[in-house]
């Protein structure tokens, strides 16, 4: 199972932020179960995390992040669902990272 990261900039669809859209798609990785995206957030950028496969995982963003953690600290947010054959978009700050992992 693989979750694609997309780091993106995200735009108001004719100029009204009210209508967030894609904007530029800077990087794009597959990051298998169990793994760390490579690239970072970059200033002013979100992910786009999309779960290609059926089962429900755990991700979470942060410097270090560990989606099994179970609450906030200074590397990391808690782990939270995304399921099957969905998507999300994430907030992140400058140099976060995204983390995927089975639901225990």
């Amino acid at each position: 199972m693989t979750v694609y990261v997309s780091f993106i900039e995200t735009r108001g669809l004719g100029g009204v932020i009210a209508a967030p859209a894609v904007g530029d798609c800077r990087v794009t990785e597959t990051v298998a179960l169990d793994g760390t995206s490579t690239a970072t957030a970059g200033q002013k950028e979100t992910a786009l995390i999309t779960n290609t496969g059926s089962d429900t995982v755990l991700i979470t963003h942060g410097k270090t992040p560990d989606a099994s953690a179970t609450s906030r600290t200074s590397a990391t947010n808690a782990g939270y669902p995304l399921l099957g054959s969905a998507s999300i978009v994430v907030a992140t700050e400058t140099g976060d990272k995204i983390n995927v992992k089975a639901i225990a």
